[in-house]
């Protein structure tokens, strides 16, 4: 999975756009069977370990091989005040995307892929510009 290297937060705002790309490398088909996926603020770089409830993510509930990635552009339920969102910009403050697809294969084997990321600034902290980086343990950010 790949997630595109932006980040729109808007203050007051009920909707936190994120896009991502699912991309599928198998075989056979992916059967998915569980999904989420997670937007939130944290003083800490290093990601929570409190139980993270998300949402669903909107993707096809099977993947077929050698297809085009999948990009969504999903929108979160979350409103951010204007504060919170300038702590992520002055580097006070750290954006983390959690989530999993479960997902079963043609020989009803299961699998699922994990990722943690934590927007990470170019240098330049006035730009705003930067990508998700892996964060926490291995095992936030691997497949099986």
């Amino acid at each position: 999975m790949e997630i595109d290297r932006s980040l729109h937060l808007i203050a007051g705002a009920i909707d936190s756009p994120i896009k991502y790309t699912i991309e599928h490398h198998g075989p056979t088909a992916a059967y998915v069977s569980e999904s989420f996926i997670h937007l939130y603020l944290s003083h800490s770089k290093t990601p929570s370990t409190d139980t993270v409830f998300g949402f669903p993510m909107p993707i096809p509930s099977v993947i077929v091989p050698n297809t085009e990635p999948i990009v969504v552009h999903a929108i979160f339920p979350v409103a951010f005040a204007e504060n919170e969102i300038d702590h992520v910009w002055s580097g006070d403050s750290f954006a983390h995307l959690v989530g999993f697809i479960k997902y079963r294969d043609v020989f009803e084997d299961d699998h699922w892929i994990r990722f943690n990321r934590v927007w990470t600034m170019y240098g330049i902290i006035t730009s705003h510009f930067g990508y998700w980086a892996d964060c926490g343990e291995k095992q936030d950010n691997q497949q099986d």
